[in-house]
């Protein structure tokens, strides 16, 4: 008897669901995903050691040491920010403040790179000046 109550009164009572609103707002404390700046890394693996949760990679070419790649895995990343306060020297990490789209599969969240290390005085001007602009 309750259950055809209930679907009664859910059948004449209307429509119960809220408009969303068109933009998502964003909280003061939202950090966002790591984002990399490839012409500012230098390949020393801070952020890795950093990363609480080890989303973050860093790994060296066996025959050659200059080349290295980075990879940061968004789904497993808990967004701290340790990574970034890391990278304070060269600023190579930022947390990106806008809301990423809705990926498909889980696959598409991982991020990789293949590079070549660069000298540290090499990448400090730029990372200066970077420092600098912000």
């Amino acid at each position: 008897m309750n259950t055809l109550l209930f679907v009664l009164k859910s059948l004449m009572g209307g429509v119960v669901t809220l408009r969303l609103p068109k933009t998502v707002p964003t909280q003061p404390t939202f950090r966002g995903q790591v984002q990399l700046d490839k012409d500012l890394c230098i390949g020393c693996g801070r952020c890795a050691a950093a990363c609480a949760t080890k989303v973050i990679e860093v790994k060296r070419d066996r025959e050659n040491k200059d080349i290295y790649r980075w990879s940061y895995d968004a789904a497993q990343c808990t967004f701290c920010g340790r990574c970034k306060d890391a990278c304070n020297k060269f600023h190579a990490l930022s947390m990106q403040t806008h809301r990423p789209p809705v990926y498909t599969a889980i696959g598409s969240l991982k991020q990789e790179y293949v590079m070549i290390r660069k000298r540290p005085e090499t990448a400090a001007p730029k990372a200066a000046a970077a420092g600098s602009e912000s």
